[in-house]
């Protein structure tokens, strides 16, 4: 079940989706009404990982969950929260990679939630959740209602204040994939975590704020007391606009995730020459192979498709249209790979009972360890033959091989092994046109390596 579950949560990682594109103002939510429902916010909950609906039954469990009179989840652990407030804490918890950190335990009611999910996805042991209040005796409650996720390893419970709970984890570069914050919801505490959060949540994690949506949410003014709400007011005022986007508000939390850190000039620059690489690399690897497959067949296809990504990947890089350097890269890169795989795709008929009719084997020298064996090449009509020498090590379905010589205009050469790894290469029939300088015809002596390259 974990695997299946951690196949499909890598599947929905992959699609993220806003809610909204802006929070609400404060107009918007606020009333007199302690059960006021604003018309013009959608507080219901959507998944923002791409799921159709629930995770699984024990997510969508929390949508059918009994309710008190005050329209909050009626359980064993009791907690202020609605259903819609479980249903994203709930998805975030499975969802979000790396640890959580939860600002406001109550009595575990959101650590029993977010544990829940961590179990079911086959977390436990690489995940924790870690969750603090300043009220001590909450603490030991919650210890009480989570001692099977705190003895699993799922929890840890701790009395902290959580201003300098953030300040002691970004002293010691701890990061959170996932961070609940409900340790208050007054607008000063709650503006001092708001700018902690930046150093705290690693790029593409989120943040759920409870009571985001109160209906008493409001400004502080000048010369007047706190006001007891002001959550979003907070978020609006001390929340880095630059390194957090707004997803949506669910029930009465409002979700934020922190951007991802942009990649360098550098990078920028040369991840767009990242296929020519790869153009470069496979033209070189066919002109010298260091391990090829036994079988011609498999070595054209291994070719062809190479060429085929690479030609993807040109189309690809052009539609991304990431910048005018990138784009004009991926045309460049199509316009080479497109003829070489159209080219490639009719060298198929050289293929004749899984022998390569234009690579044809003419001599073969064992020597100690390896062979020593003479192809003669053949273009076509518009080329010469030629003749390749390669030193091979044949293994089961693969050899190793490495470049000797090669002679061109060529049509035969004559090899003899003249040592344990060595040959004598001759031409007395002179008809190779070209013969390496400095080097006779009656006898050119190669030492070679006892295993190909070393």
């Amino acid at each position: 079940m974990a695997i299946s579950a951690k196949l499909s949560r890598w599947f929905w990682r992959k699609s993220i989706q806003r809610k909204e594109t802006e929070p609400p103002a404060l107009t918007d939510v606020a009333s007199d009404d302690l059960y006021f429902i604003p018309t013009n916010v959608n507080l219901d909950y959507v998944p923002t990982f791409g799921f159709e609906r629930f995770l699984n039954k024990q997510h969508e469990a929390w949508a059918e969950w009994p309710l008190t009179p005050d329209r909050i989840i009626d359980h064993r652990i009791f907690g202020w929260l609605r259903r819609a407030d479980a249903l994203k804490l709930y998805e975030m918890a499975a969802m979000c990679k790396g640890d959580i950190l939860e600002l406001g335990t109550h009595q575990g009611l959101s650590s029993h939630i977010m544990a829940q999910a961590l179990r079911e996805f086959g977390d436990t042991g690489n995940r924790r959740i870690y969750t603090v209040d300043l009220d001590a005796p909450c603490i030991v409650k919650a210890r009480e209602n989570l001692a099977g996720e705190i003895a699993e390893g799922l929890v840890d419970a701790r009395v902290g204040e959580a201003g300098e709970v953030c300040r002691n984890y970004i002293a010691q570069g701890k990061r959170f994939g996932f961070i609940f914050v409900d340790h208050s919801h007054y607008y000063g505490p709650m503006r001092e975590v708001c700018q902690l959060l930046g150093q705290l949540v690693e790029p593409g994690g989120f943040v759920l704020f409870h009571d985001f949506t109160d209906p008493r949410s409001a400004f502080p003014e000048e010369g007047k007391p706190e006001p007891d709400f002001g959550v979003l007011a907070a978020c609006e005022e001390a929340l880095p606009a630059k390194e957090f986007e707004y997803f949506g508000a669910f029930g009465c939390a409002g979700l934020y995730r922190r951007t991802q850190a942009p990649p360098s000039w550098f990078v920028r620059l040369t991840r767009p020459l990242i296929p020519f690489a790869g153009v470069i690399a496979l033209t070189y690897y066919c002109a010298h192979p260091i391990l090829i497959f036994e079988s011609a067949l498999v070595n054209y296809l291994f070719w062809w498709l190479g060429c085929a990504a690479l030609l993807v990947l040109g189309i690809i890089q052009v539609f991304r249209i990431q910048n005018i350097w990138s784009t004009v890269l991926g045309i460049l890169l199509c316009l080479v790979s497109a003829p070489v795989w159209v080219l490639s795709s009719f060298l198929a008929p050289h293929i004749v009972n899984g022998k390569d009719t234009g690579y044809e084997l003419v001599q073969e020298v064992e020597l100690q360890n390896s062979l020593v064996r003479l192809y003669r090449t053949n273009g076509g009509a518009t080329t010469a033959f030629g003749i390749h020498v390669r030193q091979e090590i044949p293994t089961t379905g693969l050899v190793f091989v490495r470049s000797v010589g090669h002679f061109y205009p060529c049509y035969s050469v004559q090899a003899a092994r003249s040592g344990a790894n060595s040959i004598l290469i001759y031409d007395r029939q002179q008809e190779c046109e070209k013969w390496p300088e400095k080097q006779t015809r009656e006898s050119w002596t190669l030492a070679l390596s006892r295993f190909v390259y070393f």
